[in-house]
């Protein structure tokens, strides 16, 4: 509930163009990386340590931002965090599917993974992937 109420809150501040094509390309990411996830037959559990070394390499990329802000460097930081939040989501979905690896759930904890995953972890990735893209495109409202 407080991501629909963060979003809202955050879309009050860009133009409703803005936050409609945000929306869109969101939910286009989000149907083609879980058909994907889903039709492939490609495991993707080799990749969970590589979400948390792209997370300090951002880091990194946060500092120098943090010094250095221009609009070119904003975008790049915005379609890295984009990348990043997408990579979550093929991971989560990977897990409820329940393939072999470390990461699958077993056939008991379907109903739980998927309530855990799709109510928390996904919602909190599809809000910061259309916040990033928001940010990206920007069309902030200037009053």
């Amino acid at each position: 509930m407080s991501g629909a109420y963060t979003l809202s809150w955050l879309s009050a501040f860009f133009q409703p163009e803005t936050v409609l094509a945000a929306g869109l390309i969101t939910c286009v990411m989000f149907i083609s990386l879980t058909l994907y996830v889903w039709l492939t037959p490609k495991d993707f559990q080799k990749w969970l340590a590589l979400p948390s070394a792209f997370l300090g390499a951002l880091l990194g990329f946060g500092l120098v931002f943090a010094f250095m802000s221009t609009r070119p460097f904003h975008a790049l930081i915005c379609l890295l965090l984009v990348g990043l939040y997408s990579l979550y989501l093929v991971l989560d979905t990977e897990a409820v599917l329940g393939r072999t690896g470390r990461g699958a759930m077993l056939y008991d904890d379907y109903i739980l993974g998927t309530l855990c995953i799709y109510k928390v972890r996904t919602r909190q990735d599809l809000v910061l992937i259309m916040v990033f893209l928001m940010s990206l495109f920007g069309g902030a409202k200037s009053d």
